[in-house]
């Protein structure tokens, strides 16, 4: 608290209290979980449900799994490896499935900043590699 004089008067100034809000953003934060839990991690599954190719809580689990490791691993690559499912008997239908399924994951990762790349530019490259196993489950 200070007094200033102003044309013959005291005026006094109160510094201001800054708010809960305001304090809580100037905290500061805890580092972010180590790398570590993602070491040793080669493949993730992200297993659609039967004839299903919509995104589901645990197809999107499995994927923030995947932006985390990206985070981690800024050189590393992300392989989208679509598994088809035999007992359909009518490959036409699985193959259509199967783009569907791959390009729902494909988009969901880059609206998250993780762009997919062929097998041939994953390996070509010299940082780790993590792939995506997009398969439906059987009946």
């Amino acid at each position: 608290m200070a007094l200033a004089g102003v044309g013959g008067g005291c005026v006094r100034t109160v510094r201001p209290t800054p708010s809960p809000a305001v304090l809580e953003a100037r905290a500061p934060r805890p580092p972010p979980p180590p790398c570590t839990a993602f070491e040793g991690i080669g493949t993730v599954d992200a297993p659609f449900p039967y004839a299903a190719f919509a995104l589901t809580d645990e197809v999107e689990g499995a994927l923030t799994r995947v932006v985390s490791w990206r985070a981690c691993h800024p050189d590393g690559a992300v392989v989208l490896v679509g598994v088809v499912e035999p007992h359909y008997r009518r490959p036409g239908v699985e193959t259509q499935l199967l783009t569907q399924r791959i390009g729902a994951v494909s988009a969901w990762l880059r609206e998250r900043g993780v762009a997919p790349v062929d097998e041939a530019a994953a390996t070509a490259g010299s940082g780790p590699v993590l792939r995506v196993r997009v398969m439906g489950r059987g009946w």
